[in-house]
């Protein structure tokens, strides 16, 4: 199995660091000083959502639902992993890829 990751000083670096520069409104500052959510080195930029921002998340998720279904809209649901040719095809490849986890089948 391959993967591509982050060093952990860089991962910490690139995550913690530009957090400590925003302004106490943003979104990022707010969610952690509410508890809503808080980040940790092991998936950078990914927020690990605690309960009461769970309570948010549900209720924005049935509200956007509620919405979609009034104007028609129909919910569908796409794997979370693909095959490599997927973002060789769009052409995301060369340019994600070095900040992608992957690996190959056995």
């Amino acid at each position: 199995m391959k993967k591509r990751t982050l060093s952990k000083k860089k991962a910490v670096k690139k995550t913690v660091e530009p957090l400590k520069e925003l302004p106490p409104n943003d979104h990022r500052t707010l969610g952690q000083s509410l508890d809503l959510f808080s980040f940790h080195e092991i998936a950078p930029g990914a927020p690990f959502w605690h309960h009461k921002g769970m309570i948010i998340f549900r209720e924005l998720e049935r509200y956007a639902r509620k919405v979609n279904d009034e104007n028609g809209y129909q919910e569908i649901s796409t794997p979370i992993l693909v095959k490599k040719e997927v973002f060789q095809k769009s052409g995301h490849w060369d340019f994600y890829r070095d900040n992608m986890f992957w690996f190959t089948n056995p």
